[in-house]
Parts: C-alpha cells; sequence; structure tokens
C-alpha cells in the first residue's frame, strides 16, 4: 500500500505511536522478531527496528517493497497468502496490521491463517478506522455514503469497524484482546484531514442526541494474544443489552424527531 508518513513518537494521539507503545509493553525489555503485514516503505518498522526488534515486511506494491527492503531486516513483496508459501517456518512474537485488516474480503481468515506463524505468547497489534465517528453518523443522517481517498471512508476500505466488532472478529477467530487504545479526532479535525464536506447542523444534531463517549474516536488499536490469554476484555455486557436497547429506541426516535425538523427548516 502506498501509505507513508512522518512518525512523531510525541504525538502519542496517533495510531502509529500508540501501535508503537504496544509493541513496546508488550516486548518489556525484550528483543523481538516483528512482522508487519502491509508495510508500504517500511516506515513504520524502521522505527520499531531501532529498539532492537528484527522487523520483517510484507507489502504486495513493488515499489513500496523495495523501498522497505532498505530499511527492514526482510521485506518480502507478494501477498501475505504468498508469504506463507514460501516462509512456513517462521514465527513471530508480534504480528502488526497497521490499518490494514479493513482492506481484506475476510479479515477472519488473515487472522486465522497468522496462527501458524505466530509464537505461542505472540501478539498481535491492529489498528482500523471507528465507523461509528460523528462524522459518518452525520454524513448517514444527512443521506449520504461518500468515499474519499484516506481516513475512515478511505475507497480502498472492503469492511467497517466499531470497537466492539473489532473485538468481536478477534474473539471469533481465537484470539483474546487484551488492550484497547484510540485515536481520537474532532469532527472539525476529521473533515479537514480528510477534504469530507459535512454538515455542520447534523454535527450539532449528533452531539445534541446521542449517548456515546466514543463519537470522537477516530482509530481503535487493540493487542491481543491466543484465547488461553489470562486477560479477557469483553466490550458486550449482556446484562445491559436490554436496557441498552431501549436506550437506543429512545435515541433514534429523537434523532428522526431533529432531523425531520431540521430538514422543514
Amino acid at each position: 500500500m502506498k501509505y507513508e508518513a512522518t512518525i512523531d513518537l510525541e504525538n502519542k494521539n496517533n495510531s502509529h505511536t500508540l501501535a508503537y507503545d504496544l509493541i513496546e509493553e508488550y516486548a518489556n525489555g525484550r528483543a523481538l522478531k516483528v512482522l508487519e503485514v502491509g508495510c508500504s516503505g517500511g516506515y513504520f518498522g524502521a522505527i520499531v527496528r531501532t529498539q532492537g526488534h528484527t522487523v520483517w515486511g510484507v507489502e504486495p506494491d513493488y515499489e513500496s517493497s523495495q523501498t522497505a527492503k532498505k530499511v527492514l531486516d526482510f521485506a518480502f513483496n507478494g501477498t501475505l497468502d504468498d508469504f506463507y508459501k514460501q516462509h512456513e517456518n517462521e514465527k513471530f512474537d508480534v504480528i502488526v496490521f497497521g490499518d490494514v485488516l479493513e482492506h481484506f474480503p475476510d479479515p477472519s481468515s488473515a487472522l486465522e491463517d497468522v496462527k501458524a506463524i505466530l509464537n505461542n505468547n505472540g501478539a498481535i497489534v491492529a489498528s482500523v478506522p471507528n465507523v461509528s465517528h460523528i462524522t459518518v453518523r452525520a454524513m448517514l443522517l444527512e443521506g449520504r455514503w461518500e468515499y474519499n481517498d484516506l481516513g475512515i471512508m478511505d475507497r480502498t476500505h472492503l469492511q467497517f469497524f466499531t470497537e466492539q466488532t473489532l473485538v468481536e472478529l478477534f474473539d471469533s477467530t481465537g484470539f483474546n484482546v487484551e488492550k484497547v487504545k484510540q485515536v481520537k479526532l474532532s469532527a472539525i479535525e476529521t473533515a479537514q484531514l480528510v477534504g469530507l464536506d459535512i454538515n455542520k447542523s447534523f454535527i450539532k444534531l449528533v452531539e445534541e442526541s446521542v449517548i456515546d463517549p466514543n463519537l470522537d474516536v477516530f482509530q481503535n488499536l487493540v493487542l491481543a494474544r491466543f484465547s488461553n490469554s489470562s486477560n479477557h476484555m469483553n466490550v458486550k455486557n449482556p446484562a445491559k443489552l436490554s436496557s441498552d436497547f431501549q436506550d437506543l429506541l429512545k435515541q433514534n426516535n429523537s434523532l428522526e424527531q431533529l432531523s425531520n425538523q431540521l430538514l422543514q427548516m
């Protein structure tokens, strides 16, 4: 993928920095063997490598893979499936999916497949955009679903996730999500970042009507390990499902009324 970025580790509201921190927390001073899936030109893996880790990358774009070879210990040009076929005996302590899972037709298959090359106590670090961000909700209230060149509505995205569905993806493939970190951007910051035109009236409508502390979450990041790990994170609370559903119904009715009033103005 031809995405490049300048990484500022002082900026803690950034997916690269948070992924880096998750890897270092997991390493706890150990030198790890890391695989970055969709490594682009290796700009993230190169930063991880400075901490003494061995970093491999998988990148389908030829030019990007050649750039990655210059800064990583090894860079493979091809798909993840191609990589398995040629390196089936390799094992990794950490596998990184940095804004990559949403590009897979079947992310669960990708997670199932990497089990074969992940050490028994290994971890997956992944980041994905949050489709329940306030800008997407406001756009839907306008009756719009428009793609863009980057961000949450990147036109190359095949899958969309909230925090809950991301955790459920890992649960369904035999992993426990042990940590969740978040990048937060306001509606204005997000619209400016991706060049998205959002009606401010609908932004206000969502802010006033939706009870959700994660409205400004732009990306969710997780650290997950095999399900025999002890620290399981469960974002679902069955005891609250009934009351939550009633709250959602009330919110929906309120949104419909306010939306109708707004459209009639």
